[in-house]
């Protein structure tokens, strides 16, 4: 329309102006931006009130209007414009009107979900309940491991333990450097082969937990030695004697220190290997 044209007021139910599209002016003055609440009270985009007279020039008046719709034949009915909106129930849609008429489905524009949105969840859709079995999670209830659960350092508290066992490291070969992991395992199996001259203990439990080693220690036919490290302290002061040959002697150490010192004990001593 021309800015000469004068249109008699409007009366809008539940609408609203599209804003972009529309520009109003009185006296000569424009007011590019002005809003219908739901109440049909007018205002400026600054919240303000406008003036009394409002005559709208330039551009066409554009009220949208929502329904909701339980099919594409009831959507299809509709006595719509140019961006209605229609919601579908059976779908779970919703569609705008970008051209006319409301009757072509193909006028009608899915408005998309953002493409980041969950659309489903463990393979499910919809109302979607899951227990452990489908996450292959063990319930709350109990259930059998398939696998390895580690811990990471965190306490196993109230525990019932029941047929375990212990993860068990093996020297076949000990001789000259021998490295001992904590993290590989708490029990020790050493076949001496050969003095050895540098005992490591490796990754002990952090200062303030207690850590323990089994070193079970099988000598051959010939006596073997272990210098043990400066940081084990022995019962009664001394190193125990592991010398007699073909024999199974087994030395505990534990440490609460981080291995800063381990106190060691021998524990069984001249057994057949």
């Amino acid at each position: 329309m021309s800015d000469d044209q004068v249109h008699e007021p409007l009366v809008l139910d539940g609408g609203y102006f599209d804003v972009e599209r529309v520009r109003v002016q009185n006296n000569g003055e424009d007011y590019p931006r002005l809003i219908i609440r739901n109440d049909g009270t007018l205002v400026q985009g600054d919240g303000t009130s406008p003036p009394t007279t409002v005559i709208v020039t330039d551009q066409q008046l554009a009220i949208t209007s929502t329904s909701v719709v339980n099919s594409q034949a009831a959507m299809l009915a509709l006595v719509a414009q140019e961006g209605d909106v229609a919601i579908r129930t059976d779908l779970n849609k919703t569609f705008i009107l970008a051209a006319s008429p409301a009757t072509t489905l193909a006028n009608w524009k899915e408005l998309l979900s953002p493409t980041d949105a969950v659309s489903s969840v463990n393979g499910e859709q919809g109302i979607v309940t899951l227990d452990a079995a489908d996450v292959g999670a063990v319930p709350a209830a109990g259930g059998t491991m398939s696998g390895d659960l580690n811990l990471a350092d965190n306490e196993l508290v109230r525990a019932n333990l029941q047929d375990y066992s212990e993860a068990l490291g093996t020297v076949a070969s000990a001789s000259g450097t021998v490295a001992i992991n904590c993290e590989t395992g708490n029990v020790w199996d050493l076949t001496l082969t050969g003095n050895v001259t540098t005992l490591t203990l490796s990754n002990p439990p952090a200062s303030g937990r207690a850590g323990s080693l089994t070193l079970i220690i099988r000598q051959d036919a010939t006596a073997r030695t272990i210098t043990w490290p400066a940081s084990v302290s022995w019962s009664g002061g001394t190193a125990p004697d592991i010398s007699a040959v073909s024999k199974v002697f087994v030395v505990t150490l534990i440490t609460t220190n981080a291995g800063t010192r381990w106190y060691g004990s021998l524990g069984m001593t001249g057994m057949t290997a």
